[in-house]
């Protein structure tokens, strides 16, 4: 049926027509997007994960957990334009956009070039957009500490994640420090450096020293760098155990074994030995559950009903399982 008007063009009815459903869409997303706070505190989720469903693909790049990410969002905002997004601490921000959409049934070549915290972004050989990438926010700075007994030597590993240089100072609570701390660092100020055949120095360990001034040691650690560091102790106070270090809970489940069968010791749950692992007899007449052989990869099952009773148990701090 011909319904245009006597002069070929369309009438007044197809032009409501078709402005109405051109406007569904704005219309749609419009209506949408106010409601964002009260969907993800319905479904309590957060907003970057319900603006996820207003986006055809995300391409994720530079993930370092839940609340620190950048992506790639093509045929996003309706499938008008593709957008470079970034989320610090969990709170998300557009760096890039460009218009453009993705079409249905066609295949895509896409590529990310980084370096450093400078972003390329291709779609079928053609650049897009370009971004700079925010640092993250929190802790980027990582330290752990062992002692060494038979040299009288504290050893501190630390790791900067940072693009720049931290000023630290070490001292120690519970052990004097003096004389000269020796040192070896890897670092690169480029985040993405590694060793080729042309360059096979170009992360390497360098060896340092640092004076003990006042009992404390200061240092200016790299940015994107890992450090060790021997500093020479003595007068070292042993550690004192807590009362929480000696005495844990009495166990809500207990494996000693003394039946001779991989079962707790209420018989309730019954275990398996798999690969080269068994119950064997000490000496002294108890019994323990061996792993066996390191080839034979044996290892204690305790199975999946025990696995979730103990699971719901630990979630109780008075609880503990012994085996």
């Amino acid at each position: 049926m011909d319904r245009r008007s006597g002069d070929g063009v369309p009438g007044l009815k197809e032009a409501a027509l078709f402005a109405f459903t051109s406007s569904l869409g704005p219309f749609a997303v419009n209506a949408y997007l106010p409601g964002f706070h009260a969907i993800a505190f319905e479904f309590g989720t957060s907003l970057a994960a319900i603006q996820q469903t207003m986006t055809i693909y995300l391409i994720a790049f530079a993930f370092a957990d839940n609340n620190n990410f950048a992506w790639w969002n093509l045929g996003g905002w309706g499938n008008t334009r593709h957008g470079v997004e970034q989320a610090v601490g969990g709170q998300k921000t557009t760096l890039a956009t460009a218009d453009g959409t993705i079409e249905t049934g066609q295949t895509y070549h896409i590529k990310i070039v980084r370096s450093g915290r400078s972003t390329e972004l291709y779609l079928d050989g053609e650049l897009i957009s370009t971004a700079v990438l925010s640092e993250r926010e929190g802790q980027r700075l990582f330290l752990c500490a062992s002692i060494n007994d038979a040299e009288d030597t504290a050893i501190l590993k630390v790791i900067n994640y940072n693009a720049v240089s931290v000023s630290t100072t070490f001292s120690f609570a519970d052990a004097s420090m003096h004389g000269q701390a020796t040192m070896r660092v890897m670092s690169n100020p480029d985040n993405y450096a590694e060793n080729s055949m042309e360059h096979p120095m170009n992360v390497s360990p360098q060896n340092r020293t640092l004076t003990v001034q006042d009992g404390t040691v200061a240092y200016e650690v790299p940015a994107y760098s890992l450090s060790i560091i021997e500093i020479p102790i003595s007068d070292v106070t042993p550690e004192q155990k807590t009362q929480a270090d000696t005495h844990l809970p009495t166990p809500a489940i207990a494996y000693s074994f003394e039946n001779g069968k991989p079962q707790s010791d209420d018989e309730w749950m019954t275990g398996n030995c798999e690969g080269g692992a068994s119950i064997i007899t000490l000496d002294d007449g108890n019994h323990a559950a061996y792993t066996g052989p390191d080839a034979e990869n044996g290892y204690f099952n305790l199975g999946n009903e025990a696995a979730q009773i103990i699971g719901s148990l630990l979630n109780n701090p008075e609880h503990s399982v012994s085996v």
